[in-house]
């Protein structure tokens, strides 16, 4: 039997994980770059994450966090962040890298388109 290993991020494309809108998004990372892009938010949102045990210190996730009004991201397991407030039709854009237990916030930035 011949198994096929999966080729990751950098060498192979990163993990795109757009789901619909839901109060508490669960989010899996199995990959070393993982962009999660929910469904408009039309209402708060907490968002747990776990992480694969292949997964390595480093890996990086980048949420695009978009509203309807002023709906907030709050992190919940996994993932270590300063809730993120919307602006109606405005994305947000942070950026988080796994430090072998969580997934961190990296500096201060925030984009918003």
């Amino acid at each position: 039997m011949t198994t096929t290993a999966t080729v990751k991020w950098p060498n192979g494309p990163a993990d795109h994980q757009a789901p619909a809108h839901a109060t508490t998004q669960e989010v899996t990372i199995t990959n070393s770059l993982t962009i999660f892009e929910p469904a408009i938010a039309t209402a708060n949102v907490t968002m747990n994450v776990t992480v694969d045990s292949e997964v390595k210190k480093g890996a990086l996730l980048l949420v695009k966090f978009k509203t309807t009004g002023t709906e907030t991201l709050t992190f919940g397991t996994g993932i270590e962040g300063v809730l993120i407030t919307g602006s109606a039709g405005k994305t947000r854009t942070k950026l988080f890298m796994y430090t072998g237990t969580n997934f961190d916030a990296v500096g201060f930035v925030e984009l918003i388109d």
